[in-house]
């Protein structure tokens, strides 16, 4: 089923689930390597309660979840889009949205105070959870307190990094990936200010050995390079 199918026979479409055909998308192209970006931007919004109690229907496990403590809805659409969705309001005073679209490494974050108004968002690369380009903060008003171009840190861009797996023989991963498997280029951008070890991480799983590199945040230079033969995953 197409996911324009599936969104209007559940009904999604009426609670602003964003169809692929008008969502809005941005890329940087290198010969056949595409990098491609969820939109996030700096309105005020609210926390889409609609949206969570339809997603809890698709969900086979909610109610489980629910039995044991737990609020949240974890779903993959027909297209390959996640969903997690988490109501944290009556213990920690939040809500919790992440959307992973299947085209893009990165999945759009948010967060909401227990009222429903967002305190933040932005991008996260998977699985590592690490701030990828501008995230836009809000005051308990709901009004922009301030934004932070977590990019600033590094010279040598994820495009580049891309680049560079690319020219290792790797494969680019995409899409929603639960952790337990390797599906194409891991990258994670590890920065702690004032550390020693900031850099771009990648791992590859290859069908004999797994290949970590750790390039320089600023010029792209290899720093360390360890291959693990015998890696099952």
């Amino acid at each position: 089923m197409k996911r324009l199918e599936f969104i209007k026979k559940t009904g999604l479409v009426a609670v602003g689930l964003p169809l692929l055909s008008s969502f809005e998308v941005f890329s940087f192209t290198r010969g056949y390597q595409q990098v491609i970006y969820p939109p996030v931007d700096d309105r005020f919004e609210t926390f889409d309660f609609e949206l969570f109690e339809k997603l809890k229907k698709l969900d086979k496990d909610y109610q489980k979840n629910l039995a044991e403590g737990n609020d949240y809805v974890s779903v993959v659409l027909p297209d390959g889009t996640y969903f997690y969705i988490d109501d944290s309001s009556k213990t920690k005073d939040y809500y919790y949205i992440k959307e992973f679209p299947p085209y893009s490494y990165f999945a759009v974050a948010k967060s909401y105070d227990r009222r429903g108004y967002i305190t933040e968002k932005g991008l996260l690369g998977e699985p590592r959870f690490w701030e990828k380009g501008r995230w836009y903060y809000f005051n308990k008003e709901g009004k922009l307190e301030k934004t932070i171009n977590y990019d600033e840190v590094s010279k040598f861009t994820f495009e580049q990094v891309e680049d560079f797996c690319l020219s290792k023989g790797m494969k680019l991963r995409r899409g929603y990936n639960d952790g337990r498997v390797y599906t194409g280029a891991r990258i994670e951008r590890v920065y702690r200010p004032g550390a020693s070890y900031n850099c771009w991480e990648i791992v590859y799983k290859r069908e004999t050995h797994l290949d970590w590199y750790r390039l320089d945040l600023q010029t792209g230079e290899v720093l360390s390079y360890n291959k693990y033969d015998g890696f099952r995953c």
